[in-house]
């Protein structure tokens, strides 16, 4: 994925997640608009990682992550998904998530945007997509 395409979909993700917190957030934060130029401003963190199986798991894969994360938006291509996941504290802080599918594994790559206080997100949007996958990490 381009840069610009992730740095739009974790912005969107972002922006739709403050507007469910609504005026709680606000309390937080000067505004919604002065947080959304702030989240706007800050650094996209990735992560890679890549595990080995001897199951097609493409096939499943859909299902088994929407039921076990909590995704905002799956885009589906041959051999290839994109989820926007909560991840970080609270599974409030999105992540981009691509999964590759091939015959001997699955390669995860996660980007984030992190804030003041790291809290790994695109490492444990990984952690979690391996997880509900049943994949362990190499």
């Amino acid at each position: 994925m381009q840069e610009t395409e992730v740095r739009q979909l974790l912005e969107e993700a972002f922006s739709a997640e403050i507007g469910i917190l609504g005026d709680t957030f606000s309390t937080h934060r000067n505004s919604r608009n002065g947080a959304l130029r702030s989240y706007g401003k800050t650094k996209v963190t990735s992560e890679r990682s890549y595990a080995k199986t001897d199951k097609n798991l493409y096939p499943t894969a859909w299902e088994l992550l929407t039921r076990q994360i909590r995704c905002a938006s799956v885009l589906e291509e041959e051999n290839h998904l994109i989820i926007v996941a909560g991840s970080g504290a609270m599974q409030m802080n999105p992540a981009v998530v691509e999964l590759r599918f091939s015959g001997t594994g699955v390669e995860m790559t996660a980007w984030a945007k992190e804030g003041l206080i790291k809290q790994h997100t695109a490492q444990k949007a990984i952690q979690a997509c391996a997880k509900a996958l049943g994949l362990t990490q190499q």
